[in-house]
């Protein structure tokens, strides 16, 4: 059986492309394609996990869900469960027209690295006859606001200013070394695309047709998954995080008054959710702490563009942008 393995990064769509896979599963399936359940979905971030020897905090929703504390748990857990062993099981109970499986979490990127990389390469050679890795990539000017409205949803309550600098903190090259790994351990350059956040450009449509060309009838309703706040509701949103702590693993026992807080915290943003949905505005950089980014990226971006995107060019040209969110 093949492997198309789509592994993030994230906020470049993943949440959307996984819903529409998964609502499409039983089309998808009549058509040779198989999805997994045993990895976890619509995000089979199990696998992340598997392989990943982080603790608790890495996929930590995983953990919580399961009240696993300790890398000692994790593994007591997988062992008792027979956790991988599940999921070879429901490989290998592909009907026999499947020819194709897909498995999908941006946490394979996130949270994977040299050996574990190779690891879980290891284990794809075993299983499968193919392998096809997908990464979608995405400009770092529109990647900053979506990573600060990613950061506030998470309970944060730090300032654009304040992201944008963790952001420059990052090696301009992380992205780059990281897909020499994937490369090197799959014996295979992945395929790697540019996500359009912007516009008519939808990345379910682009990886059906890219990736499952054949596939005929799919269904792409319309979907606000994981969509980033707007101007204005980003404020309040921080504004309730200053005041209420969000959900930490100090919530758990010691501290029953923070674990109230948390509750409290997730009452009044639902209370307030039908007002921030009403907010489609786009949050957008001030000219300079875009062009700031721009370079920050730059010599690493004309060496992803030479290598990986056929001289496509990840960052977008400047835009006249007068305001900047603080």
């Amino acid at each position: 059986m093949r492997l198309i393995l789509h592994i993030g990064k994230a906020k470049t769509g993943t949440t959307s492309l996984q819903s529409f896979l998964y609502s499409n599963r039983s089309h998808l399936e009549a058509q040779g394609f198989r999805l997994l359940d045993s990895a976890g979905s619509p995000n089979n971030v199990g696998l992340a996990v598997v392989f990943s020897t982080a603790g608790p905090s890495a996929a930590s929703y995983w953990h919580r869900e399961r009240g696993i504390r300790s890398e000692a748990e994790k593994r007591k857990f997988l062992q008792e469960t027979r956790f991988m062993e599940e999921i070879i099981r429901e490989i290998r109970a592909s009907p026999a027209h499947c020819h194709t499986l897909i498995l999908t979490s941006e946490q394979l990127w996130e949270r994977l690295r040299g050996e574990e990389i190779e690891q879980f390469a290891q284990w794809c050679r075993i299983n499968f006859t193919e392998c096809q890795v997908v990464l979608y990539l995405r400009d770092q000017v529109e990647l900053a606001t979506s990573r600060w409205s990613m950061q506030v949803k998470a309970g944060n309550h730090l300032s654009l200013r304040r992201s944008v600098s963790k952001l420059l903190s990052i090696s301009p090259s992380a992205d780059s070394d990281r897909l020499k790994q994937w490369s090197q351990f799959f014996g295979k350059i992945p395929s790697v695309n540019i996500y359009r956040g912007s516009g008519a450009w939808d990345v379910r449509s682009h990886f059906a047709e890219k990736f499952m060309p054949k596939v005929e009838g799919l269904a792409f309703p319309p979907t606000s998954d994981n969509r980033s706040y707007g101007k204005v509701s980003i404020h309040i949103v921080r504004l309730v995080n200053a005041l209420f702590l969000a959900w930490t693993w100090k919530a758990e026992g010691k501290q029953p008054y923070i674990k109230a807080r948390a509750r409290l915290r997730s009452r009044l943003l639902a209370f307030l959710r039908p007002v921030i949905e009403l907010d489609k505005s786009r949050l957008r950089l001030s000219r300079k702490r875009a062009s700031m980014v721009r370079e920050h990226f730059r010599e690493a971006n004309s060496e992803m563009s030479r290598i990986y995107l056929n001289g496509d060019h990840l960052t977008a040209p400047p835009e006249p942008r007068n305001l900047e969110q603080r």
